[in-house]
């Protein structure tokens, strides 16, 4: 008797641990969102006061940019303004997804998660294409 009373305790507790150990999960993964949404307007800012010169590392680089400095500072404006648009969407959509979907997995909202950060890259991506 005492036995089975010590497994279904060691049980009991095993398993808020568990649960425990998913709230972490998805707390950690929203402040990633979080964290990656910031970055992206990190990144941005620069771009938008025109401070990054015309370069080989940071910036959009394509034949069109790298033919005059006046191009290079008006199309990477567009693309900082899109990687705003896409932070803003990542963090908007992964705050509704922490807040209204608690009945998910770890296993879902991970993935949710990448999906929602590979969207928005694709949400940049194809706006700075579309307004260039």
């Amino acid at each position: 008797m005492h036995r089975i009373l010590y497994s279904n305790a060691t049980f009991l507790l095993g398993f808020n641990y568990l649960c425990q150990l998913k709230m972490k999960l998805k707390r950690n993964i929203f402040f990633l969102s979080l964290l990656c949404g910031l970055l992206f307007i990190a990144l941005a800012i620069p771009l938008l006061n025109e401070m990054i010169a015309p370069n080989d590392y940071v910036g959009i680089r394509i034949p069109k940019t790298e033919a005059s400095e006046v191009e290079w500072y008006r199309i990477n404006k567009i693309g900082a303004w899109a990687l705003v648009g896409a932070a803003l969407f990542l963090i908007l959509s992964n705050t509704l997804l922490y807040f209204r979907a608690r009945a998910l997995s770890s296993k879902k909202y991970s993935l949710l998660f990448i999906i929602l950060l590979l969207v928005s890259i694709l949400l940049a991506s194809s706006l700075t294409t579309f307004y260039i």
